[in-house]
């Protein structure tokens, strides 16, 4: 079982895309985070906020973190890291493909991670439907 604990401030926006990739890259960070963990009940905390004129997706987990070097390295090549006894381990879209299908809509992504401590990924966003509305469809 995992523990999904969801924070928004944000009733509703619009977002554009493809809502699949959307889907995908989301649903690419919650596992993530859910690897991450060592217990057998993982804790993730998903937020959306908003900052200025721009919406943030945080997705935050209090696993294994990662070093400064690996997070540039997952950033830079398709790599897989601490997903060996996961089923689903290197078929994901992965950080670097996530960050490049945001980039297509404008959007950019940030990742804050301490080893020991956890990991913060978060994608910000124009508020207010200010995206490429014709980027991946």
């Amino acid at each position: 079982s995992v523990a999904v604990e969801l924070f928004t401030e944000i009733q509703e926006c619009q977002v554009y895309g493809n809502a699949s990739h959307w889907g995908n890259i989301l649903s690419n960070l919650i596992n993530n985070s859910i690897d991450a963990h060592a217990s057998q009940t993982p804790k993730i905390s998903v937020s959306i906020t908003r900052v200025a004129d721009f919406i943030r997706v945080s997705v935050a987990d209090r696993g294994k973190g990662m070093s400064k070097e690996l997070v540039r390295r997952m950033m830079t090549n398709p790599t897989s890291q601490g997903k060996e006894n996961s089923p689903t381990s290197g078929y994901g879209l992965g950080l670097r493909g996530a960050q490049a299908e945001l980039l297509k809509w404008n959007c950019s992504m940030s990742i804050q991670s301490t080893e020991g401590v956890g990991t913060t990924v978060s994608i910000l966003f124009p508020a207010g439907g200010d995206l490429n509305p014709n980027a991946g469809h």
